[in-house]
This record gives C-alpha cells, sequence and structure tokens, in this order.
C-alpha cells in the first residue's frame, strides 16, 4: 500500500485546491516564489512537492482442526485386559484442538452429542490434559459436569447437559492443552 501526500493550493469547501508547481527559474523580484525542499519517497522524486510512503500488513486469523479419538476402557468380562467395545464396556472420547494460524483462538466452544446407546459416565470429563500418539493422558483438570465452580475457573471448561458434553477455552498457537485433550470424557455403552 502506498500513501502518497501532494503540496496543494488551498481549496474552497467540500473541493480540493490544484497541485502546486515550483517556481522556474530563477528569484523573480517582488514575487514570492514556490520551492519544494521534499526529500524522495518511496515512489516519487526528490523536491517534486510530493512525499510517498509504502507499507504493507497482514492480516492474521486462527486455523483451528479438531481430532476426536476413542478406546475401549473397560468391558464387564475382560475388564482393562484387552477390553471390547461391547453392551457394558466403557469407552473414553479425546478431543484434541489444533490452531496452526498466526492469532489465537479465544472463546472456542465445542459440543459434542453423545453416539446413540451410551450413557455418560459422570465425573469423567476432564479439559487442558495433552495427548501422547493419538491417546489422552491421565492429566489436565477434573471437570464436575456442570459449568459452574471452582473447577471453572481455569482456562479450560467442561460440562455435560442433555445429552451434550461441551467444553470453552482459549486456543494458542500448535497444539495447546484445550488445546491437547479437549475434554477427555467417558461413556458406558448401553
Amino acid at each position: 500500500m502506498s500513501l502518497t501526500a501532494i503540496a496543494a493550493a488551498s481549496g474552497t469547501g467540500g473541493s480540493l485546491g490544484a497541485d502546486m508547481t515550483q517556481t522556474a527559474g530563477a528569484d523573480t523580484p517582488g514575487s514570492v516564489d514556490t520551492v519544494f525542499g521534499d526529500a524522495a519517497g518511496d515512489s516519487d522524486a526528490a523536491r517534486d512537492g510530493r512525499f510517498s510512503d509504502d507499507d504493507e500488513y497482514d492480516v492474521l486469523s486462527a486455523t483451528i482442526t479438531l481430532i476426536k479419538t476413542s478406546r475401549v476402557i473397560s468391558d464387564p468380562f475382560n475388564g482393562t485386559v484387552n477390553p471390547k467395545a461391547i453392551p457394558g464396556a466403557v469407552l473414553e472420547y479425546c478431543i484434541q484442538v489444533q490452531n496452526t494460524g498466526g492469532a489465537a483462538a479465544n472463546g472456542v466452544a465445542i459440543n459434542d452429542p453423545l453416539p446413540a446407546n451410551t450413557t455418560f459416565v459422570p465425573g469423567s470429563i476432564v479439559a487442558g490434559g495433552t495427548v501422547t500418539g493419538g491417546v489422552c493422558n491421565a492429566d489436565g483438570t477434573a471437570e464436575d459436569d456442570n459449568a459452574a465452580g471452582a473447577d471453572e475457573t481455569d482456562p479450560n471448561g467442561g460440562s455435560f447437559n442433555a445429552g451434550v458434553v461441551s467444553a470453552t477455552g482459549a486456543v494458542g498457537f500448535g497444539w495447546l492443552d484445550f488445546g491437547d485433550a479437549l475434554p477427555r470424557h467417558r461413556e458406558l455403552i448401553g
């Protein structure tokens, strides 16, 4: 983008005056001579009654990617050793959020409806955890499922209401904790 200032005669209300011109030749006795003393700008010459400056600006935005994974934690027959996705099994869902854009994403909200034939496991939401190899780690902040209370003072929040797990937070640059594992929660296959 280039902005150029031009020396001009005074105009009238609502209109610009004409561009000024430098007095040609030698001193004109008894008259007012116009002499330009401006330097060369980015796209104009020195002493031409103009001065230009080039600049640029970048518009940055967030670019959000979500990845949802699940794994079987336990089942009623095998426990936690080689569990299968059968009725009565507990599944863990992990939602990862990545921001590859040039600006932070504030106020990100995600709603994750429960799949059919599953039941939410109360007290299983963990927000702000990390992920290794697509698996949620046992870290982060335990949430109380209701989007209220002392646990909601951290930057990431999670709740469960009417069959939907919800989470809120801010995602900076790269993988972040709300971020690496936005809520980890568990459901029972029914």
